[in-house]
């Protein structure tokens, strides 16, 4: 009520003694809204990081207050900012899209060793056409392995409807041996 008020200081400092007092986490929850919601960002952010510190926290609201600080760096276009975030979020547990997100970010940097030794280690799936093109950089870069044909052919079924992602794939086709 006190959000919807306006009324975001007092807002804060409740959710900060429901903390204080109870420990719950839906107070630190609602702080994180609360201050995104008044244009602190660093403030949420620095919140998100507190509630992620939490191990009650339920795996999915981990995953989401990841991705949330994930998309955040990446507005920012804070590129070591985004792998920090993404590297947080894989030691939290398998995660396919902030694995992508470490590797594009070191792609990004122009790290490309980095970004080959990421998906080496993580092996992410590619399940969605943004990861895509860093999938076939990646592959263009450092070679074309003999389990990449079969993944191409999977690939292209799975992306059959999509012009970008598979003018992507002709370009892993055309350097192929």
């Amino acid at each position: 009520m006190l959000r919807d008020a306006g009324r975001f200081d007092e807002a804060v400092d409740v959710c900060d003694q429901a903390w204080r007092t109870y420990g719950t986490l839906k107070a630190l929850h609602y702080k994180v809204n609360i201050l995104a919601a008044r244009g602190d960002l660093d403030g949420a952010e620095a919140c998100a990081a507190q509630l992620l510190s939490c191990p009650d926290l339920p795996a999915e609201q981990r995953r989401q207050l990841h991705h949330r600080m994930i998309e955040r760096r990446v507005m920012l276009a804070d590129w070591p900012g985004v792998e920090a975030c993404c590297r947080a979020a894989v030691r939290d547990g398998p995660d396919d899209d902030a694995a992508w997100g470490l590797i594009v970010a070191q792609l990004n940097q122009n790290r490309w060793e980095a970004a080959w030794a990421s998906y080496r280690q993580l092996m992410p799936g590619v399940e969605n056409p943004d990861a895509l093109t860093a999938w076939v950089d990646l592959h263009l870069r450092f070679g074309i392995t003999p389990h990449t044909p079969a993944a191409v052919t999977t690939l292209k079924i799975r992306f059959g409807a999509d012009a970008h992602a598979l003018a992507q794939l002709a370009r892993l086709d055309a350097g192929a041996p």
